[in-house]
């Protein structure tokens, strides 16, 4: 693996390294008020996963693509030894597909673990529990966006991973049924 930095300036390992630093050491009694997140660049927005819904972060590997109804499905990847379904986050999200490959898989889940396709990472960042609100605004909320995390003077919208993966194994995810989001 190289650590030649990528086009946002962090390299494959250091954010390797640090996903895995941030489970690494115990938590200390004034981490337990600090919310870890990762920060996901999607069509404009600054959105985020929280880290403890994460099993692991990888660099993006080769996807063969399988039929699906989910246009968000990309298809599958072998993911240390397992064959893993890859979906786009920002087709998830409701964005358009973007035009680049994804650099990274956000992994998430245990006996069956989703690859969450990630264009970019924007880096780590810790925020105090209290900087984590609810969205107030409806025009701001949506199913899977429904806190926000004040990181200086903008905001980091926290995805729901859960609730998103929960919709989209159910079947009711816009994403998943596009001909029922529009009725």
């Amino acid at each position: 693996m190289s650590d030649a930095p990528t086009p946002s300036g962090t390299s494959p390992d250091a954010l390797r390294r640090e996903f895995d630093a941030a489970f690494a050491a115990p938590p200390r009694p004034a981490d337990r008020d600090l919310v870890n997140l990762l920060g996901v660049p999607i069509a404009k927005h600054a959105y985020a996963l929280r880290v403890h819904d994460l099993i692991r972060l990888e660099v993006a590997r080769r996807i063969v693509p399988v039929p699906g109804r989910s246009p968000a499905l990309l298809g599958l990847a072998g993911l240390r030894g397992q064959l893993v379904p890859v979906f786009s986050l920002t087709v998830l999200l409701g964005h358009p597909r973007d035009a680049q490959a994804p650099r990274w898989f956000a992994v998430h889940g245990g006996d069956a673990p989703v690859a969450l396709a990630l264009e970019a990472c924007s880096g780590f960042q810790a925020v105090p529990r209290a900087d984590v609100s609810p969205v107030e605004d409806p025009s701001l909320k949506t199913r899977h966006v429904v806190q926000a995390a004040r990181v200086g003077p903008s905001h980091l919208w926290i995805i729901d991973v859960d609730s998103l993966l929960k919709s989209l194994r159910s079947g009711t995810d816009a994403a998943l049924n596009p001909k029922e989001a529009a009725s």
